[in-house]
């Protein structure tokens, strides 16, 4: 398969950090890529004798990581990557979703790769950034859409991180094809589903999914453009109907 423009960009980003810590001897990162580009550069990268390579996103279920390089006679140590955790608290802010947050963050001029994970819950929010930008988030991020908000470093955290705020989606389908599936996350028709597949607007587990038969099985994570992001949590028994029951998490 063709890489695409911005695929290629990333590996050439990718080979010139490779070649940054095989000539200076240091740890070296690229900032925080999505799942699909970490997919990428896993598949692209060929082995290197004396570069090793990490990925790190500030916690271990971290979905945006940074791609790091060390030399082989390193030991890797996550604290050596300049990520920070922010903590961001409010009035409100239990009613703010990811894309608010991330909005306002890009809303100060920051790139989108200074950026990882943003775990939403009801009274706080998690957010990893880049060590470079973390200050001037903290002095200059005063508002969330109309909800005045409070950034401060996190520190040490622990193993306990926020769940990420959900809502729960159920009902039944025919079968656990994408379209299907789709239909009863957007609440619509399969029909119409079919359209944003077909319209390479879904992905399924970070790939694009253009075949409307595809199975989604339990703990896939899928997306639409414009209408968030979806996981499988559970598919139940068949109904006296013969149809499935599924339970679908949507994220906020």
């Amino acid at each position: 398969m063709e890489l695409k423009p911005e695929d290629k960009l990333i590996l050439s980003r990718a080979e010139d950090v490779i070649e940054r810590c095989r000539t200076r001897h240091i740890l070296c990162s690229l900032g925080f890529l999505s799942p699909a580009q970490r997919g990428l550069l896993e598949r692209a990268l060929p082995k290197s004798a004396d570069v090793c390579y990490a990925f790190w996103g500030g916690h271990d279920a971290a979905e945006r990581t940074m791609f790091v390089c060390y030399p082989d006679y390193m030991e890797f140590e996550a604290a050596n990557v300049a990520i920070t955790a922010l903590q961001i608290v409010g009035r409100d802010i239990g009613r703010l979703s990811h894309r608010d947050f991330l909005g306002s963050v890009l809303a100060l001029g920051i790139k989108r790769e200074k950026i990882g994970d943003i775990l939403v819950a009801s009274n706080q929010t998690l957010m990893f950034v880049a060590q470079d930008i973390a200050e001037y988030i903290c002095e200059n991020l005063a508002k969330i859409g109309n909800a005045g908000v409070s950034v401060t470093f996190a520190g040490e955290l622990s193993d306990e991180l926020p769940d990420r705020a959900v809502e729960f989606i159920t009902g039944t389908v025919a079968n656990v094809r994408l379209d299907a599936v789709l239909g009863l996350a957007l609440k619509m028709s399969r029909s119409s589903a079919a359209e944003y597949i077909t319209s390479e607007r879904v992905q399924v587990n970070w790939a694009v999914e253009t075949s409307l038969s595809h199975r989604i099985d339990e703990g896939d994570i899928f997306s639409v453009k414009g209408k968030g992001r979806f996981r499988l949590k559970t598919i139940g028994n068949l109904s006296k109907k013969g149809r499935y029951h599924i339970t679908i998490e949507k994220y906020l």
